[in-house]
């Protein structure tokens, strides 16, 4: 069965213990500017329909909240395994994951997954173990139970991700947000009014919409009945990247390399007692 995948983690980034192995459940934050569903249309080719892809995050002195709306509508039999589990990822040393709603649409009725006893399973899945690699990512994963052909399901989360590596930098990459068809995608972005933000767009993506407000900077792309950008055929895979949005602070790798080369310094020192010193002796 295929899997409906919201990916909400850095790829590898690493920090101190701040975040919980199981998720927590609660209303979004008073920042969020909630999406409207807009009714199915334009293509509707294709097992299942993206309604809704809303990607909103709001950095701040330590971190960044990233809030995740996804409504998605089953149109065949076969879509019923593409959007039949809804899988949640992210790392438990930095981040705290909050589920705000699951919900199945269905003929005008709001039915409530979470409300009528189904429950979300925690799995540490680590897909690499074959290479000897551990990255510690937690899944929560459900299969809401009774869904049929034209149902919509619809679910919102917020990551909260303390990071001190990065040092509350803005420092944040989407991947390709045109992969699929959406009848609504938004990608809106808060930050510090003052804090030096950059921005790199992939092809397909349209110049956001910049404004200030309650002492925050927004950056704001909101597109309705998008398609999916083509690649040139047997082109390197450098090619393929688009549909992106990348948001910085760094000026470049070299900012990027000072800050991390402490980490290094530190770690190429030997104690006093090392074991190695002594084998070096010999």
């Amino acid at each position: 069965m295929r899997t409906w995948v919201l990916a909400v983690l850095a790829v590898f980034w690493a920090g101190a213990a701040f975040g919980a192995e199981q998720p927590k459940y609660g209303p979004p934050p008073a920042w969020v500017k909630p999406a409207e569903i807009p009714a199915p249309g334009g293509d509707e080719s294709g097992p299942t329909q993206v309604l809704v892809n809303d990607a909103q995050i709001r950095f701040n002195d330590g971190g960044f909240e990233s809030y995740a709306r996804g409504a998605l509508k089953i149109r065949t039999v076969q879509g019923l395994a593409a959007a039949g589990n809804v899988a949640l990822m992210w790392r438990p040393e930095t981040d705290t994951l909050t589920i705000h709603h699951l919900h199945v649409l269905r003929d005008g009725e709001v039915i409530d997954v979470l409300a009528r006893g189904e429950t979300f399973t925690v799995l540490r899945r680590e897909q690499n173990l074959e290479q000897s690699m551990l990255d510690g990512i937690l899944t929560a994963s459900i299969q809401p139970a009774g869904l049929q052909v034209r149902d919509i399901v619809d679910f919102a989360i917020t990551i909260d991700r303390r990071d001190p590596l990065i040092g509350g930098r803005i420092d944040r990459a989407s991947g390709d947000m045109l992969a699929s068809p959406s009848r609504r995608l938004r990608i809106r972005a808060l930050w510090p009014k003052g804090r030096a933000a950059r921005w790199r767009l992939g092809e397909g993506m349209p110049k956001p919409k910049l404004s200030t407000s309650g002492g925050e900077s927004e950056f704001l792309i909101d597109l309705t009945d998008t398609q999916p950008v083509k690649t040139p055929d047997g082109a390197p895979a450098r090619f393929g990247a688009v549909g992106f949005v990348e948001l910085t602070e760094f000026a470049g790798w070299r900012d990027i390399s000072a800050m991390m080369a402490p980490y290094f310094a530190k770690a190429i020192t030997l104690a006093p007692d090392s074991p190695l010193k002594a084998e070096a002796a010999n």
